[in-house]
C-alpha cells in the first residue's frame, strides 16, 4: 500500500531512528511519539562523553547520506527547509528537547528529519530520527 508521498505520511504519528552506514553513535531517541496537541520529547544519551555540556537538535525536511565530516556523518540535508533547531543542556548524562506540538491539521504528516550534535570536549554527530506528527 501507500506509505508516503514526498514528505507527507498520512498515518499515525511515529518516530524511527536511522543511521546511514552506522557511522554515528545511536544515542538519539524519541521518548514520546510526535502526537499533535501534546509534547514531543527527543533525548540524547551523552554518558559516553563525560565532557558533554550541551546538545543541539536540528530538524530539516529532507535526510542526507553523508558527507562524513570531522565529527561524524551528516544525516540531515542542510539545504532543505529548516523546521527547527534547539539547544539543551546536559544533566546526568542526558539531554532532552521537548516541543509543544500544536493541534494543527496543517502539521499532520509533515516529516521532519532530525539529528543531534553533542557539544563539549569536541563535537559529535548522532544518529538521525524520522519524526512524523499526526493526531
Amino acid at each position: 500500500g501507500l506509505s508516503g508521498i514526498d514528505g507527507f505520511d498520512p498515518i499515525a504519528p511515529y518516530s524511527k531512528p536511522y543511521n546511514g552506514a552506522s557511522a554515528n553513535p545511536a544515542v538519539l531517541t524519541s521518548l514520546t511519539e510526535p502526537r499533535l496537541g501534546t509534547t514531543w520529547t527527543a533525548q540524547i544519551a551523552t554518558c559516553s562523553r563525560p565532557s558533554a555540556n550541551a546538545t543541539v537538535l536540528y530538524g530539516y525536511s529532507a535526510p542526507a547520506e553523508g558527507p562524513a565530516i570531522s565529527y561524524g556523518k551528516l544525516l540531515i540535508d542542510f539545504g532543505s527547509p529548516k523546521q527547527f533547531d534547539r539547544v539543551a543542556l546536559v544533566s546526568a548524562g542526558l539531554s532532552a528537547h521537548s516541543f509543544n506540538l500544536p493541534s494543527n491539521i496543517a502539521l499532520a504528516g509533515r516529516v521532519s528529519y532530525v539529528q543531534a550534535f553533542i557539544l563539549g570536549g569536541g563535537t559529535v554527530a548522532t544518529n538521525g530520527l524520522k519524526a512524523v506528527p499526526n493526531f
